[in-house]
């Protein structure tokens, strides 16, 4: 096959796929795109206001700034309009299987097996596979393919300096930028080390190329060894994290062997029925999860042994098998994160299409010497396969309706796809088939964000809906697990309460009040200092809504203990101003002054805002002072 041939093709793969992507395009945000992007806002055309929305207001350096520098691109979208931030995740997409692909044509083969099938076949799958809608098409997992396109650029420097003696200096600093770039991008980069200690035992196991460029090994070895000495650091330092979760190390540990099964099935077997977004049914049938997770695991085992004994005869299937594995061994092993989400098999299934593009080879070697007619056609079926299943995907995720409802359909234990379909039926105007359904949620999953929306939604849809409606016993709030909508829903209702709307007959401040202390003392609020501040801020301004200032000063001043930043600072000055507390006021300002001395140097520096709000300060104070000498 000629060059311009193999360029045409890719070209015409490359266009192919994004061809079946868009109808995708113009499905909506979703998830943690609303708690990531909001950073957005911060953009008011100084420095200070970009800095904000790359490191946020700590200016923590390895913050994922790459990525977050990345949707700057889109400020002016955000939050309307999100085609342009899938548009540019899908080129990223192409790009990274433009990256793969030469990685796989410059990589040794073993055996004498055509190298156009084989690339082509591995790009070809990995590029169409339909379980990437759920990172191409989910906005801020551009993170994730940022951290595998820099992720295969650093294993394309390291193949290509190992094989050769030129610019040795050249390639370690290139090969530090990508790694560097890709950790950058989303820490899970630094596995990448790991995947080139796979691809040297791979180069080794071949007898035609010859290692070269020592440097390239010494530092990756140096830079593997420290990788896994700061996992190992990390994940004894977060065990106790497991308090906030509803499932332990060991049941952890057990399902992610089914949930490393289901990422090779999925990707092997586009079953768009078991596709989601939302995975979080795991967690609530966890106990069933169970009976099979040693089971798999011996299988995940026995494959990893079998292919380090044939990794000479089959040298492409050790490559591939200890890639996949590798990949996983941050979100599927031992940290206390979410059991499963699809994006985070984008990076390890390009070792399952290297093992399936080598058996794709293999086959077509044997009929292609067979004279069988139509042999090509096994290059092209898988691929027609997967397209078929790419287009009804993206289509699916184009659509908000057809999206969630589907979901909501085929993950009934989902407590995100049951309450996300809620929100669209209300989106779309079905108010009483969304109350209906929330409460049947309510009753099945007994979550505290479900109970308030179905709070609201009665109450807007007939005034009667309140007259049995009563406040959850505070025990039974304090044992609730918080989830993300609860403070969403809390501030919606806590405002409408502050009007005098949406209240039950007969009901007393103090039962809100006590409601209200209950909410911020839930179980896993201790362990999450984001969302118990953002909990603690609304239970604030509702306080302030109603007047009740010594209240809102109480949760105020508890805030910045939470969340002791130079912007809790600043608006509790602000709001002290608003009320005319002005020792209040110098106090917190003496904070923000000593939070903004701290900040990194990547932080948004707020001395001009200090200076400002102490200016107004200083004016309140010499206005007062005038007050008291006309008295006297």
């Amino acid at each position: 096959m000629t060059k311009r041939l193999e360029y045409a093709l890719l070209a015409g793969l490359a266009l192919s796929v994004g061809l079946l992507y868009v109808p995708g395009l113009g499905g909506p945000f979703l998830l943690d795109d609303f708690t990531n992007l909001v950073r957005l806002e911060y953009l008011d055309g100084t420095i200070n206001g970009v800095l904000l929305a790359i490191f946020n207001n700590t200016g923590e350096l390895l913050n994922r700034p790459i990525s977050f520098a990345s949707f700057l691109l889109h400020a002016g979208a955000w939050p309307a309009e999100p085609f342009g931030f899938k548009l540019v995740n899908l080129l990223l997409h192409l790009i990274t299987g433009v990256v793969f692909y030469v990685f796989l044509k410059q990589l040794p083969k073993a055996r004498d097996l055509n190298p156009s099938v084989l690339v082509f076949a591995g790009v070809a799958l990995w590029l169409a596979s339909p379980l990437q809608v759920s990172t191409v098409l989910y906005v801020v997992q551009r993170m994730t393919i940022l951290s595998t396109l820099f992720g295969m650029l650093f294993l394309l420097v390291y193949l290509r300096g190992r094989l050769s003696e030129d610019a040795k200096y050249l390639h370690a600093v290139l090969a530090t930028f990508f790694l560097a770039a890709s950790f950058l991008s989303k820490e899970n980069g630094m596995v990448f080390v790991l995947l080139a200690l796979m691809l040297e035992v791979y180069l080794r196991g071949i007898e035609r190329p010859q290692t070269k460029n020592s440097l390239l090994f010494v530092l990756v070895s140096v830079l593997a060894a420290l990788f896994i000495l700061a996992f190992v650091y990390k994940a004894f330092s977060v065990l106790g994290s497991y308090e906030r979760r509803s499932f332990s190390l060991i049941e952890r540990l057990l399902v992610e062997g089914r949930i490393l099964a289901d990422y090779i099935g999925l990707s092997l077997i586009p079953v768009v029925s078991y596709m989601s977004l939302y995975h979080d049914s795991y967690e609530w049938n966890i106990q069933d999860k169970l009976l099979l997770g040693g089971f798999f695991w011996v299988l995940h085992i026995s494959i990893i042994v079998l292919s380090i004994k044939y990794r000479k005869k089959h040298s492409l299937v050790f490559l591939g098998v200890t890639w996949f594995y590798c990949a996983h061994i941050i979100e599927s092993t031992i940290l206390p994160i979410e059991l499963m989400f699809e994006h985070r098999n984008y990076a390890p299934s390009a070792g399952i299409y290297i093992v399936i593009a080598y058996l794709v080879a293999l086959l077509y070697k044997r009929l292609d010497s067979s004279g069988l007619p139509l042999t090509k056609l096994i290059l092209v079926l898988p691929f027609l396969v997967f397209s078929i299943f790419l287009v009804y995907r993206s289509a699916i995720w184009g659509n908000s309706y057809a999206m969630f409802s589907k979901w909501a359909f085929y993950k009934p234990d989902s407590k995100r796809a049951q309450f996300n379909f809620v929100i669209e039926l209300e989106r779309n105007g079905m108010l009483d088939y969304a109350n209906t359904n929330s409460r049947e949620m309510y009753e099945k999953f007994d979550m505290l964000g479900v109970y308030l929306y179905n709070w609201r939604t009665g109450c807007f849809l007939s005034e009667e809906a309140l007259m049995n409606r009563e406040f959850i016993r505070p025990e039974k709030v304090k044992s609730m697990t918080h989830s993300s909508e609860v403070s969403f829903e809390l501030g919606v209702v806590t405002r409408l309460w502050a009007e005098g709307k949406c209240l039950p007959n007969g009901y007393q401040q103090s039962d809100i009040d006590a409601f209200l202390e209950s909410v911020q003392e839930m179980k896993t609020l201790a362990y999450t200092p984001k969302y118990k501040a953002k909990v603690i801020e609304t239970i604030g301004k509702y306080y302030e809504l109603v007047k009740r200032y010594d209240k809102s000063v109480k949760y105020k001043l508890d805030l910045y203990n939470i969340q002791p930043t130079v912007d809790t600072a600043l608006r509790n000055v602000e709001f002290a101003l608003q009320f005319n507390m002005l020792e209040y006021a110098e106090e917190f300002i003496q904070k923000a002054k000593e939070q903004n001395s701290k900040v990194s140097v990547f932080a948004s520096d707020r001395s001009n805002l200090i200076e400002i709000l102490e200016g107004e300060l200083d004016r309140r104070k010499e206005l007062m002072k005038e007050g008291a000498d006309d008295q006297d």
